[in-house]
């Protein structure tokens, strides 16, 4: 489908918006090679999420340009870096981006918070429901002992709350 974002139009500090929702497509970006050299370039550490990190420090940086016109195409496959993963890849995967910002002096304490939010909140609510459909509920709920391991455990609570409750609201209303 065609995504154009028309509230984006121009010139912009893109890190307010950022921090809560990531929709850059990395083959769409203009990028000037000095700023990714200051950056040192992806962080490779952080597989199939470090363009993500990459544009929080390029906005940290400078300001960016947002245009309506089509210059790439996406394709979502189900074989992608980011597609049929187990649980435990998302999670370890979102909490070594928030490690890295955490260390990172370009952020403040606020912008961290607002990015975990729309981490282990969004992101990951949308993760633990592909994998219930894809792996079924009981695959998905023995996967939350790693967000356990890393810490979050408001994040495992409200998460498994939602899921058992949908689980039992499905299975009652059949």
């Amino acid at each position: 489908q065609r995504v154009i974002l028309p509230d984006l139009e121009g010139v912009h500090e893109k890190l307010p918006k950022l921090l809560s929702f990531n929709n850059i497509c990395t083959s769409s970006v203009i990028l000037r090679r000095d700023i990714l050299k200051e950056l040192n370039n992806f962080n490779t550490s952080l597989n199939g999420i470090e363009d993500f990190y990459c544009w929080l420090n390029v906005s940290k940086k400078t300001s960016w340009f947002y245009t309506s016109e089509i210059f790439t195409k996406y394709r979502v496959r189900a074989e992608s870096l980011m597609g049929n993963k187990p649980l435990p890849h998302y999670i370890k995967q979102n909490s070594a981006l928030l490690l890295e910002i955490k260390k990172n002096p370009l952020f403040d304490q606020q912008e961290y918070g607002i990015l975990q939010k729309y981490l282990m909140d969004t992101v990951m609510g949308y993760y633990i429901n592909n994998s219930v459909n894809q792996f079924g509920l009981w695959r998905t709920i023995s996967n939350f002992s790693t967000i356990l391991k890393l810490g979050y455990y408001k994040v495992f609570f409200s998460h498994s709350y939602r899921i058992c409750k949908n689980a039992i609201l499905k299975f009652l209303f059949k």
